[in-house]
C-alpha cells in the first residue's frame, strides 16, 4: 500500500526532517526504520513514494502523531528556506560580473584592484542577506590571493563548528575558472591538510578517497550533481587541489546562470548536505572525522569485528612486499599510536595491514602453533595462506604504553587454528595461548609489553 493522501513531497521532506531535527546520519535513520540506505535515500530525494509500513515505523519511534494533514502543512521544506530574493538575484549578477572581469582585471596591479572590491568586500555580503546567514553560525570569506593574484578566485562559506578556514575541513565554495568562462558551487575539503600530511602526489589520491566515502554518506542525487574531480582550467598545486576535493558541485556557465528558484534550491541543498557532515563528525575533531573516512585506504582496520576484511587485505598487500625487506628493522619498542575517536567520542584502536603482512612473511606463511599444518595457496598472493592474529587484542591499547600492533604480537595462524582461537571450546583454546605464549613472550617483552599468562587467557574469556 502507497499513502497517497498526502503529497509525495511532504512525506519525503517529514522523513528528511525529522532524521535532521534528530541528528541522526542517513545510515542510522535507515538502520531505525529496518529499510536500506539506498531505500531512504531514494526517498529523502523524492525519488521513491512511501509506503505506509515505512511511514507508521517513522511516526511510532518519532512519536509523530498530528494528522496526516497536519504533516503535510508543517512540513513544506526540509530546511527554513527564507531568502531575500532582491540579493539572490544580487548575487547571481556579481558572480557573473565576476566571470566577466576577472581575466582582464588579474593583468591588472593587484593593490588597489577592483576584484578585491567584489570577491572580498562585497559578495560575501551578498550571499549573507540572500540567505539569511546567521554570522554566529557560518563565516563567509573571499579571496582573491594575498599579495598576487591567486589562480582561482574563490568565496567560501564555513559552518564555524567545523573550520574557519579553507586549508582544512569542509566547506561549501565558490570556485571561479581560471578562463571566466564558469564557475562551481562545490562542498569542497581543506587542501592544504592533505598536502601537508601525505605529500602533493599522494594527497590527490587521498582527497579523492575521502570525497567518495563522504559522498556515500551525504544523501544527494548524483544525477544532478557533478561528483569526483572538477575542471578549473588550472595549473597550480592548491587549485589541483580544489580540483581533487570536490564532494558535489554544479557548474554555472557566464551568461548561463541559473533561475532565482534554481540557485536557491542548488544552494540550500548543499547547505543542507553541509551541516549533515557536522552530525556525521559526532564527537570527533574535524581532523580525527577526515582519517575515519581514510582508514581503508590507509591499511587500517579496527579490531576482530573486521577480520576478515582485515586478512583479505592483508593477502593483497603480500604481493606488494619487497621480498629482500629487512623485518627486523624496527627493533625499539614504540609508543603507542594514537587511537581513531568514534563518531560518539569513544577511542578505538587500529590494525596495519602493512605490519600484519610483514609478520606473516616473516613466519615463512607457516602456523605457528604447528609448521605442518597444512593449508592452500592464496590466489592473489601466491604463497600460502596464514593469517595474522594479535595474541594480545588491540582493543586492550588503551592498557599498554608501548604499540601492540607490532611483528612480535603478531602470530601466523592456518585457518583452522584462527578460528579455534576466536570460536574453539576453552580446553583446546587453551593450549593453544599457552604454546603462543611460550613462543612469543620474550619478543613482547623486548618491546615492553608485559602480560602475565593468567590475564593474558582473560582476554579469550577464560578464566582459568
Amino acid at each position: 500500500m502507497v499513502l497517497t493522501q498526502i503529497n509525495t513531497q511532504s512525506l519525503n521532506e517529514l522523513f528528511k526532517k525529522t532524521r535532521l531535527n534528530n541528528q541522526l546520519t542517513s545510515s542510522e535513520m535507515a538502520e531505525r526504520l529496518k529499510i536500506s540506505l539506498t531505500t531512504l535515500s531514494k526517498i529523502e530525494n523524492g525519488l521513491r513514494q512511501v509506503d505506509a509500513e515505512t511511514l507508521l515505523r517513522l511516526m511510532h519511534l518519532f512519536n509523530i502523531s498530528p494528522s496526516l494533514q497536519e504533516m503535510e502543512d508543517s512540513n513544506k521544506t526540509s530546511l527554513p528556506m527564507y531568502t531575500n530574493d532582491q540579493y539572490v538575484e544580487k548575487t547571481l549578477n556579481q558572480i557573473n560580473k565576476i566571470m566577466q572581469r576577472f581575466p582582464k582585471l588579474r593583468e591588472e596591479p593587484f593593490k588597489g584592484n577592483p576584484l578585491k572590491e567584489m570577491v572580498v568586500d562585497e559578495l560575501p555580503v551578498l550571499i549573507t542577506k540572500a540567505f539569511f546567514l546567521d554570522e554566529n553560525d557560518y563565516k563567509i570569506t573571499g579571496s582573491i590571493g594575498k599579495g598576487q593574484f591567486a589562480e582561482v578566485p574563490w568565496l567560501c562559506v564555513f559552518l564555524k563548528d567545523i573550520t574557519k578556514s579553507a586549508t582544512k575541513g569542509y566547506y561549501i565554495v565558490f570556485l571561479f575558472s581560471t578562463d571566466g568562462q564558469s564557475v562551481y558551487m562545490s562542498l569542497n575539503q581543506g587542501w592544504t591538510f592533505f598536502h601537508e600530511k601525505y605529500g602533493t602526489k599522494v594527497a590527490r589520491k587521498k582527497i579523492q578517497v575521502a570525497a567518495q566515502n563522504l559522498k556515500g554518506e551525504l544523501l544527494l542525487n548524483e544525477n544532478e550533481w557533478i561528483t569526483g574531480p572538477i575542471d578549473l582550467q588550472a595549473h597550480g598545486i592548491l587549485a589541483k587541489g580544489y580540483e581533487a576535493g570536490n564532494i558535489f558541485a554544479k557548474k554555472y556557465y557566464f551568461n548561463e546562470l541559473p533561475s532565482i528558484t534554481q540557485f536557491k534550491e542548488d544552494f540550500y541543498t548543499l547547505l543542507q548536505s553541509y551541516n549533515e557532515i557536522n552530525l556525521l563528525r559526532g564527537k570527533r575533531s574535524v581532523d580525527e572525522f577526515t582519517e575515519s573516512l581514510l582508514l581503508l585506504e590507509d591499511g587500517l582496520f579496527f579490531d576482530v569485528d573486521e577480520d576478515e576484511d582485515f586478512n583479505l587485505n592483508v593477502q593483497k598487500e603480500l604481493t606488494n612486499l619487497d621480498e629482500e625487506a629487512d623485518m627486523n628493522q624496527e627493533n625499539d619498542a614504540k609508543k603507542a599510536r594514537q587511537p581513531v575517536i568514534q563518531k560518539g567520542g569513544k577511542p578505538k584502536y587500529t590494525r596495519r595491514v602493512k605490519v600484519a603482512a610483514a609478520a606473516l612473511k616473516k613466519a615463512h606463511y607457516k602456523c605457528a602453533l604447528d609448521e605442518n599444518h597444512t593449508t592452500f595457496t592464496n590466489k592473489s598472493s601466491g604463497k600460502p595462506y596464514v593469517e595474522a592474529h594479535h595474541l594480545i587484542h588491540m582493543s586492550t591499547q588503551g592498557n599498554f604504553e608501548y604499540e601492540l600492533d607490532c611483528l612480535e604480537n603478531i602470530a601466523s595462524l592456518c585457518p583452522t587454528c584462527h578460528r579455534l582461537l576466536h570460536h574453539g571450546a576453552d580446553h583446546e583454546k587453551e593450549q593453544c595461548i599457552e604454546a603462543l605464549y611460550d613462543k612469543m613472550v620474550n619478543g613482547l617483552s623486548n618491546k615492553k609489553i608485559y602480560l602475565p599468562l593468567p590475564e593474558l587467557k582473560k582476554l579469550y574469556q577464560m578464566d582459568n
